[in-house]
């Protein structure tokens, strides 16, 4: 990695406990690392997070620790809503975080709050809607252009926010490409960013059907000026072992249909750390993409999030 190499990472999280849903059923805190959900523990985080918590205190310690200039601060719908955790964070922090806003889609106040916490750094909506971890699991059959959510985008648009989507896999509710691009078509002005490079998993690598939904996503990138994707937790999902050479080819892939300048590294920690070290998921990028340019690292790692976000 280039000494000067600046780095911005464009999805992370602050955990203050567990006080969510997830498939219309409550979550909370469990000890070491876990989610109580039903009568499950999910194994969310490495066991040393003992009370499973990761506050803004710590993020900002493992960013100066890994060479980390900026993060944004992202939530889903199982970790809980922690929009006041989120802007207590950018105003102590206020040149290290930019923040995510996130609301129940169906709640009757959801526009009101958004308006609310929008500022020039909470100026992104985080929209989880896997059915595993967000509001498609949660509401069957939910939509991207329902009644409620097309206030919500009208909010968005007037607000000048950006969007953050997170699909879930190709096989699930959540993965709404048409409804993605009607939206990219109405609202022009609002940058939307789709997270975890088209949500490759493991056993889809050979699943041409998944490919192909996989493709027709990314293409998605090259269509509309507005639509850029974010690359975190793609080597989780992938089941991926250091130097992540599945990863790499899935990014080189990306790159091949958009462009570097529409991609957005993020390492999606702390979960992420069940498996890698923060400088492992920078030198993913830094070290082993050979096939960008250091101009086109720089902008996978740090420039296109602040074009982005609006730094």
């Amino acid at each position: 990695m280039s000494l000067t190499m600046k780095i911005f990472d464009a999805h992370a999280h602050v955990i203050y406990g567990i006080d969510g849903i997830k498939r219309g059923h409550k979550t909370a805190t469990a000890n070491n690392g876990k989610i109580l959900w039903q009568d499950e523990e999910i194994t969310f985080l490495p066991p040393f997070f003992h009370d499973t918590t990761f506050t803004a205190d710590t993020l900002v310690k493992m960013m100066d620790f890994s060479g980390i200039s900026k993060a944004v601060l992202l939530q889903n719908p199982v970790i809980g809503i922690i929009n006041d955790e989120i802007k207590w964070a950018l105003e102590k922090y206020p040149e290290r975080f930019f923040g995510t806003i996130q609301v129940d889609p169906m709640q009757k106040d959801a526009c009101d709050i958004i308006r609310n916490y929008a500022s020039k750094k909470h100026n992104t909506l985080k929209l989880e809607i896997s059915e595993e971890w967000g509001w498609s699991g949660n509401y069957p059959g939910f939509s991207l252009l329902g009644k409620e959510m097309l206030a919500i985008w009208k909010t968005v648009d007037s607000l000048g926010l950006r969007v953050i989507i997170d699909t879930g896999d190709m096989f699930n509710n959540g993965y709404q490409i048409d409804n993605i691009r009607t939206i990219a078509c109405q609202f022009p002005n609002i940058k939307i960013l789709l997270e975890h490079l088209g949500f490759l998993k493991a056993e889809y690598q050979k699943n041409q059907d998944a490919l192909n939904r996989r493709n027709e996503l990314l293409l998605l990138g090259k269509e509309f000026q507005n639509i850029y994707f974010g690359f975190s937790s793609a080597s989780s999902f992938l089941n991926d072992e250091y130097p992540c050479h599945n990863t790499l080819k899935v990014l080189q892939e990306a790159v091949e249909i958009m462009g570097a300048n529409k991609i957005l590294w993020g390492s999606d920690i702390p979960s992420t750390f069940k498996k890698f070290t923060y400088q492992q998921l920078i030198d993913v990028v830094a070290k082993h993409a050979v096939f960008l340019t250091e101009a086109e690292k720089q902008n996978v790692l740090y420039d296109n999030a602040c074009l982005f976000f609006g730094d």
